[in-house]
Formats: C-alpha cells, sequence, structure tokens
C-alpha cells in the first residue's frame, strides 16, 4: 500500500491487522530497489502488512517519522506507533532480523497432486 499523506498513513494502519512494515524509499536511491525486493522475498515467508512511503512525496511523514538515510522502515506492531523506531540505512540482514524477530512464519501451502 502506497501512502503520501498523514492521513492517508493513518487509514493505511488502521486497515491492517498484525505487524506492519512501514518502508521509507525513493525512486533514485540506488539501494531502494534491492531493499524492496528483499521486502517482497520476506513477505513470502513472513506475515506482515507492508505500507512503502515515497520520501519525495510525502515531506510531512519524512518530518514525522525524522527520516534522513534510505533505505529506512520501521516495524510496527499491532498499529503502534507510538514508539515507532526507524531504522535507517538500512540492509538487507537488518531487515531480515526485525521482520523475522517480529512477524510470524507463514504456514506453507498444502498442495495436493493427482496422486494424492
Amino acid at each position: 500500500m502506497i501512502v503520501n499523506t498523514l492521513d492517508s498513513y493513518e487509514c493505511a494502519i488502521e486497515s491492517l491487522d498484525g505487524p506492519i512494515l512501514v518502508q521509507f524509499g525513493s525512486p533514485s536511491c540506488v539501494k531502494c530497489g534491492p531493499f524492496s525486493k528483499c521486502i517482497s522475498d520476506l513477505s513470502n515467508s513472513y506475515q506482515f502488512g507492508h505500507i512503502y512511503i515515497s520520501t519525495p512525496d510525502a515531506p510531512e511523514l519524512v518530518e514525522e517519522f525524522e527520516v534522513a538515510r534510505l533505505p529506512a522502515f520501521a516495524l510496527l506492531q499491532n498499529g503502534n506507533d507510538e514508539e515507532k523506531h526507524v531504522v535507517q540505512s538500512a540492509n538487507a540482514e537488518t531487515l531480515t532480523a526485525a521482520i523475522s524477530g517480529g512477524c510470524q512464519r507463514k504456514l506453507p501451502k498444502l498442495e495436493l497432486d493427482a496422486d494424492f
């Protein structure tokens, strides 16, 4: 879900359950593309909501979260952003550690084949 205003952010938080990954990125950031790919990969294994904030389009949210270096993210538990901790200059390792420590693994899908 992409948001760019404080109002749309608050609506997004209310609409999602469980842990929510708030990602800050920019189309001009060379590290943000691979970081987004890592989020996509992790979403196949873990349960979390995802909000993307494009920093050039959302100065109000950048200021609210005090984002200074990209890529950045915050992992909110049950939509609680009272004590938001933003990880800045994030990489795949810090993201994976946060997701694996704060989110439940998805159960593997049971697929029945023709021989079953």
